[in-house]
């Protein structure tokens, strides 16, 4: 699992200071036995200035597996319709206009002052770690061939069909969202995950903001032609491709790590009975076996 961890998005509940506590707590968890096998995926906002030089210091010292760059501003990705910032922002921390047009201010005042050179060498830096750099809610061809141009390999949610189409063609990564497959589409009126996937143009698939989503969407995408084979694959190997672990885990494999679940379906809903970590059960529930 990599945990995802945010510079700039959500900071005003947690300070920069516990995203730097929690990223060394995780990273200790990979020293132990545990249940799962732990990694951290940073998304780091552009326009938060001040968590430059933290996000420069994970990278150098070995902590991250994955890093995503994202642009929430208005006018951008998933908020390129008019108001649509205005009205996520509104109903999700619940300020009025007037506070809302404060926070674009603010954040329209801090995205002129992104230094795009200096972002360029920490992606680069990140690459020469070996870390898998990403892309955000890209919406055009052109929005994917400056991804490429900054050294992102994968792109995250992308807004339409045509642009994961392309983005695929261009050989990048093109990771979508459980939630979206289990809902049946986006919650904000974009791409359907399940299209996506059905058309080939999608070959990762995340937890998003709803991890239990992840198993559940594996086996819905049967019910668009999906084999389970490869449906499992989308969360399996292809995501441990992505970060260089594919040759270590994400298929089963002589030689690999023994990283399992078995599974099995009541009354259509897929319920872990027992979990597999490097071999070792490490949970077991036997009233779903």
């Amino acid at each position: 699992m990599l945990h995802s961890l945010s510079l700039g998005v959500g900071l005003s509940l947690r300070g920069e200071y516990l995203v730097e506590e929690m990223v060394h707590l995780i990273d200790s968890f990979r020293q132990e036995r545990a249940l799962i096998r732990h990694g951290i995926h940073l998304r780091y906002e552009v326009s938060h200035l001040t968590g430059f030089n933290l996000a420069q210091r994970f990278i150098s010292d070995g902590l991250l597996d994955y890093l995503s760059l994202m642009d929430h501003s208005p006018g951008q990705g998933q908020y390129h319709r008019p108001g649509a910032f205005e009205r996520y922002v509104m109903k999700n921390q619940g300020v009025g206009l007037e506070e809302v047009t404060q926070i674009i201010e603010e954040l329209q005042e801090r995205r002129s002052l992104v230094d795009w050179s200096r972002l360029r060498s920490l992606i680069a830096k990140a690459r020469e770690r070996g870390i898998a750099v990403a892309s955000h809610d890209d919406d055009s061809e052109e929005a994917v061939n400056r991804s490429l141009a900054f050294g992102a390999t994968v792109t995250e949610f992308p807004l339409n069909l045509e642009t994961a189409v392309y983005a695929k063609r261009k050989g990048m990564g093109v990771c979508v969202g459980a939630p979206n497959i289990v809902r049946g589409g986006s919650h904000d009126g974009n791409l359907k995950a399940a299209e996506a996937v059905k058309q080939g143009a999608a070959d990762i698939l995340c937890s998003d903001y709803h991890p239990a989503s992840l198993l559940h969407a594996i086996f819905s995408l049967e019910e668009y032609g999906v084999p389970l084979s490869e449906a499992a694959a989308l969360a399996s190997y292809n995501p441990a491709k992505v970060i260089g672990r594919h040759k270590d885990i994400g298929s089963i494999e002589p030689g690999k790590r023994a990283d399992l679940l078995v599974v099995r379906k009541v009354r259509k809903i897929p319920l872990v009975g027992t979990t597999i970590v490097n071999g070792t059960v490490v949970h077991t529930s036997q009233d779903y076996m």
